[in-house]
């Protein structure tokens, strides 16, 4: 006996508007940013994670809650997905590509206890390796809710200190 399954997959509320910059920081201990860098072909560019430095534009994203996508704030067109051909296979890079409509590039911001960026397959966005190194690549992995897989939106990039003086006074 077959069942036909007519409910749409349900995504959760996204944390912040559509269009609004942010970046995506590491829940480990250095707090790394999220960015895209190095091109492997076909319009990718793989994923990886690095000390913050907010005038890279790689480093910004936006979310677009039409296409239930992750965008790049620089490329619009482009957004964070799985590479060409994968699917929904673990250990493969995560990549920033070109909007093509897949099923593999819809992402779901899961607000459990570390907040996961999860694909379609339900697979997690995971630093390889669960070391927080520089320029370290991040990969689809099963979700297991580790410091490695958690991340959070960060708006403002570098937070300077106060001046100790105000405005205009000699010192």
């Amino acid at each position: 006996m077959w069942i036909l399954n007519t409910k749409a997959p349900s995504y959760p509320k996204q944390p912040l508007r559509d269009g609004v910059k942010f970046q995506i920081r590491s829940r480990m201990a250095q707090r790394r940013a999220l960015f895209w860098h190095e091109h492997i072909g076909g319009h990718q560019f793989r994923l990886r994670i690095r000390d913050n430095n907010p005038e890279n534009i790689r480093q910004w994203f936006v979310f677009d809650s039409r296409t239930r996508t992750i965008r790049a704030w620089g490329r619009r067109s482009h957004v964070i997905s799985n590479q060409m051909g994968v699917g929904f296979r673990i250990g493969h890079s995560a990549v920033v590509r070109i909007w093509r409509g897949e099923n593999y590039q819809r992402i779901q911001w899961h607000d459990t206890a570390r907040r996961t960026i999860r694909n379609n397959g339900g697979k997690c966005l995971d630093v390889h390796g669960g070391a927080d190194h520089n320029n370290r690549m991040t990969t689809w992995w099963n979700c297991h809710n580790g410091l490695n897989q958690g991340w959070y939106i960060d708006q403002q990039g570098v937070r300077y200190p106060r001046n100790p003086l105000n405005d205009g006074l000699k010192f």
